[in-house]
């Protein structure tokens, strides 16, 4: 990934996809960064999640019933091809998820996430695909 035709590190690159996607509600960047072959563990969810098809769901499902979700890298840490990250998630419950009726309440967490940067993706996080 490239910015103005400046090549991006992990860390940059991380900070993007998180802009973009779930700040920016780019749909378009779970292409270039869900392996085809990803698996996504979540545990609010009694399935994994599969492929750029399966996140993509998942994403507009969190975006229906957060419609102010925003997540922000507060702190990355790379090393070879690989970045571990912290993302705090702010929103507010105001659709239904996974058979829970909307509370209207604000919601915030801390996620960690870990990603490989060489076309698979680590640790439950997302790969950027090449």
């Amino acid at each position: 990934m490239t910015s103005g035709g400046t090549r991006l590190d992990g860390a940059e690159k991380t900070r993007t996809y998180y802009e973009e996607l779930w700040n920016r509600r780019n749909l378009d960047v779970i292409a270039d960064w869900i392996a085809p072959d990803f698996v996504g563990h979540y545990s609010a969810l009694p399935e994994p999640v599969h492929g750029p098809d399966g996140f993509r769901g998942l994403a507009e499902d969190l975006f229906a019933a957060f419609p102010d979700l925003t997540m922000t890298v507060v702190e990355t840490v790379e090393q070879d091809h690989r970045v571990a990250s912290r993302v705090e998630m702010r929103g507010t419950h105001l659709g239904e998820l996974q058979g829970f009726a909307p509370t209207g309440l604000p919601v915030a967490g801390t996620l960690p996430r870990d990603r490989a940067l060489r076309g698979r993706p680590g640790g439950g996080g997302v790969g950027e695909r090449r």
